[in-house]
């Protein structure tokens, strides 16, 4: 693995001050829903409320994506497979890749932690996984 990992940087040597770091958000869509409907008077009905709800968590992905990717080199927006949610009773609402300058690897992981603490009384919990060789990245395209 070690021998692929310097291969990529042979054959890409712009890669080699470079890390590749992904993030997942996860909602604990049960406690949003709540949330939802008791701070909002007009989202009483089924239908409003889950509304209600996606408009947030649209929100709160679009903000915090936008946050991590003023940290990094290049972004993408990974699919989430159809699941169940995790033993945590939380669904993934997004999973993201970056690539991180490894002289910034604290900045931006400092604001990945950041963004956490504030949105984790909305329901949102961050994982944050890294740093790996950022070839991993070119081979996953």
């Amino acid at each position: 693995m070690k021998d692929q990992e310097k291969g990529f940087e042979l054959l890409f040597p712009e890669l080699e001050d470079k890390e590749k770091w992904e993030v997942k958000i996860f909602a604990d869509l049960r406690r949003m829903k709540d949330c939802t409907s008791k701070t909002n008077p007009k989202a009483k009905e089924e239908q409003s409320v889950r509304e209600e709800l996606n408009k947030k968590l649209n929100e709160y992905k679009q903000k915090s994506f936008g946050w991590m990717c003023k940290q990094a080199l290049d972004a993408k927006l990974n699919e989430i497979p159809p699941q169940e949610p995790n033993r945590r009773k939380k669904a993934l609402i997004l999973k993201s890749t970056f690539l991180v300058l490894k002289e910034s690897r604290e900045n931006f992981t400092k604001v990945v932690k950041c963004i956490g603490k504030e949105y984790k009384s909305k329901g949102l919990d961050f994982e944050c996984t890294g740093p790996e060789p950022s070839g991993n990245l070119l081979a996953e395209n």
